[in-house]
């Protein structure tokens, strides 16, 4: 969080994807979008990627509507459970996803 405070662009701060680009780091250093830990090896990553265009969280229809009209926009995100789903164009790509087409990953498989 301080590191976010701190960088010039605020909540703007880009991913650091290029760990050699140093033009992205704020005087704190690297701007984690995430970590993650794992208790079981006593360690944390920051993975990072480019923003995905029906993130229910960040996608530019989401801070359309919310910039329009920001109560009416989260009564609706409260009331209806797949709103943002929606509204992020999200369920439309599921809905046109051919899922016998998507390669099914199965842990259970049996290697020869």
């Amino acid at each position: 969080m301080v590191s976010i405070l701190q960088h010039p662009l605020k909540a703007a701060a880009p991913a650091t994807l290029d760990l050699n680009d140093e033009k992205q780091d704020s005087c704190l250093g690297r701007v984690p979008h995430q970590i993650r830990g794992f208790l079981s090896h006593f360690s944390s990553v920051q993975p990072a990627s480019h923003a995905f265009n029906k993130c229910t969280a960040c996608c530019p229809q989401v801070i359309s509507r919310y910039r329009g009209n920001k109560m009416e926009f989260l009564l609706e995100v409260f009331n209806t459970a797949d709103y943002l789903e929606k509204v992020s164009g999200l369920a439309d790509m599921l809905e046109n996803t051919n899922f016998s087409e998507v390669w099914d990953f199965d842990s259970d498989i049996d290697s020869d």
